[in-house]
């Protein structure tokens, strides 16, 4: 899971720089790969390889991957999954005070009136 985190937060940090040209296409190739093909993305040489397909440089990939940004951001996603006890993905919290998923809240759509009435009740809209 850290992995793959650490995939998401170089595709986000390369796409803002401009050098990852499709963020939204990148991510829609990684759910392909790991959901269709059962490429698990494990290796270095897998994930660095994926980057390689939209245009990135193992330079510029090895930079952002081991970057103090991507390295921080990995490290705030880990203390958040603790501090809230985080389990499955995905889970919502909501202002801090509320954990919930699409198990707890009984589905997708119930999950999304949930997340709806907290906001509301919390005065988030």
């Amino acid at each position: 899971a850290v992995l793959h985190a650490q995939i998401y937060y170089t595709q986000d940090i390369l796409g803002r720089n401009g050098v990852l040209a499709d963020p939204l296409k990148f991510h829609e190739a990684v759910f392909v790969e790991f959901h269709q093909r059962g490429n698990r993305l494990v290796s270095m040489s897998a994930i660095q390889k994926l980057f390689a397909r939209f245009g990135v440089s193992e330079d510029d990939f090895n930079k952002t991957w081991n970057s103090f940004e991507v390295n921080t951001r990995l490290r705030l996603g880990g203390d958040l999954v603790r501090r809230y006890g985080i389990s499955s993905v995905p889970t919502i919290v909501v202002n801090g005070k509320y954990r919930t998923s699409a198990a707890d809240a009984g589905g997708y759509d119930e999950l999304i009136e949930l997340i709806d009435e907290l906001t509301v009740r919390e005065g988030l809209r």
